[in-house]
């Protein structure tokens, strides 16, 4: 297996993820309630298995020694997109805790939960598209 390919891997356990993650903002969305359960276990997934697992992996080993090649102007551009990415990521999952928290005292509608969820819904799909298609294969080279 190339280096890639556990990164790969993890990208299919985060689109399993994601489709969970859209059902439930459907049901918020339709019924104005949300499965507290659910937002619970989709914070933590990302917290743990994506924040501290998959991206620090990226991060701190994928990136650190792709710096240290001779990289294109676009190679450096293109991590640099993805660290922020990863950046934001972490910061719209913590939204997404402190808007739950809220929600789960009662001092906030479930539609709190609406724009960090579908945030995240819509930011993963491209990131991982990026990644697998038009950075991973590139830069293994």
């Amino acid at each position: 297996m190339r280096p890639i390919g556990s990164l790969m891997v993890e990208h299919r356990v985060i689109e399993r993820m994601l489709g969970l993650l859209k059902h439930e903002l459907t049901m918020i969305i339709e019924q104005g309630k949300t499965n507290g359960i659910v937002i619970d276990v989709g914070i933590d997934f990302f917290s743990t298995y994506v924040a501290k697992f998959h991206h620090r992996k990226e991060e701190e080993i994928l990136f650190r020694e792709l710096e240290k090649k001779p990289l294109s102007e676009e190679d450096k551009q293109f991590i640099d997109d993805l660290i922020k990415e990863h950046v934001f990521s972490r910061d719209t999952v913590e939204e997404l805790r402190n808007a739950h928290e809220r929600c789960a005292t009662g001092t906030k509608s479930p539609d709190e939960i609406v724009k960090p969820l579908e945030a995240i819904i819509k930011l993963y799909p491209l990131h991982i598209e990026k990644e697998d298609s038009h950075f991973f294969f590139q830069t293994m080279e």
